[in-house]
């Protein structure tokens, strides 16, 4: 029983904090106006959702999103190849959706109203909140 309960703890993936972030990061959110405040998501591989909060320098852990939405999230994300989009349209007030592998990071941001963001990408990213809205 004993042995049984240690190969389950040991399968649990790793808990992260900030300072330790794996390299596999999905980054979501929205900034500008008035004050400048950016809200900002991150999603691990592992299923642990951060937000942050560039006012506050912040960042709080949320609840863990599950591992059947984590996995759809991811591939949905992955599906946008933001690798082959060259998307910076920030307006006064912005959005944006980043994603890390490694040492690479790509990143949209959208906000400018003469260039709408693709219906894909702002698909994907009310995913993302909505899986926040669900915490």
């Amino acid at each position: 029983m004993l042995l049984a309960f240690a190969l389950l703890a040991g399968c649990r993936s790793p808990n992260y904090s900030p300072a330790t972030f794996p390299d596999g990061q999905l980054t979501f959110g929205s900034g500008g106006g008035f004050t400048g405040q950016v809200t900002e998501y991150t999603l691990l591989e592992n299923g642990q959702l951060f937000e942050t909060n560039s006012l506050t320098k912040e960042t709080k852990e949320l609840k863990r999103v599950g591992s059947s939405a984590r996995k759809q999230l991811w591939a949905a994300t992955e599906k946008l190849e933001l690798e082959k989009r060259d998307f910076n349209h920030p307006g006064n007030q912005y959005t944006f959706l980043q994603r890390k592998r490694g040492p690479t990071t790509h990143r949209v941001t959208w906000g400018n109203p003469d260039h709408p963001v693709p219906d894909d990408i702002r698909a994907v990213h009310q995913q993302l909140v909505d899986q926040v809205s669900k915490q």
